[in-house]
């Protein structure tokens, strides 16, 4: 079924409940990137502590200019990919940055893999 006979079919229940999962689905990005610019300056000191891991050395060796572009790459993928989901404008685009945006970030911020086995578990 195409996209377009799919959304035909679809029945008036169906649109809200679509309607009211994506706006939830983006508020938690779009609440997301207002919190990391409310608090820009340790959101800059969190990613500045992240930079030196990077997998990709090239990144590491860049200092600062890095950790702003970084940044501010962040905030605009977590606020234009909720918005697009948000508004179903390009839904699909702002989905495709926030996965853009989640890979790396999560690899980078959340290594679980580094961390020393003895440590208790929570």
């Amino acid at each position: 079924m195409s996209g377009a006979a799919m959304i035909s079919s679809m029945t008036t229940l169906q649109h809200i409940l679509v309607f009211f999962g994506r706006i939830a689905l983006a508020s938690i990005f779009l609440w997301s990137g207002a919190q990391h610019l409310l608090a820009w300056d340790s959101f800059l000191q969190a990613v500045a502590s992240k930079v030196p891991q990077a997998p990709i050395p090239w990144i590491a060796s860049q200092g600062p200019a890095v950790v702003l572009a970084l940044a501010i790459l962040a905030v605009a993928f977590l606020i234009g990919g909720g918005l697009l989901m948000a508004l179903g404008l390009r839904a699909r685009w702002g989905a495709a940055l926030l996965l853009a945006l989640l890979i790396p970030t999560a690899s980078l911020f959340h290594n679980f893999w580094a961390l020393d086995p003895a440590l208790p578990e929570y």
